[in-house]
């Protein structure tokens, strides 16, 4: 009684191995190509646009509000706030401490 039920389930976890099998991943690499950023002629596409400073915000822009409080709080921020190269070190070590165990 059991071997029967268990015989279709079977049957199908074969066939899905013996197609499996006859799989190729032959041509399966990445193809990508990295453009030229040159390549993109934006200065034609772009060259009617009005750029101005007030476009893009400066590297300080919530000085320009003068609260003197929210000046503390960025710097507070940015002091301790870890570089790159400093966030991907403790990536690093996360990622050898998790293979290690």
């Amino acid at each position: 009684m059991m071997l029967t039920s268990l015989r279709a389930p079977l049957a199908a976890l074969l066939g899905a191995m013996l197609a499996g099998g006859c799989a190729s991943f032959d041509g399966l690499a990445p193809k990508a190509v990295a453009t030229d950023p040159a390549a993109l002629a934006t200065n034609q596409s772009l060259a009617g646009a009005r750029l101005s400073p007030a476009v893009w915000p400066s590297a300080a822009w919530w000085q320009r509000f003068g609260d003197p409080q929210l000046n503390a709080l960025i710097d507070e921020a940015l002091a301790g706030n870890p570089g790159m190269g400093s966030a991907r070190a403790r990536i690093d070590k996360a990622v050898a401490l998790a293979a290690s165990s």
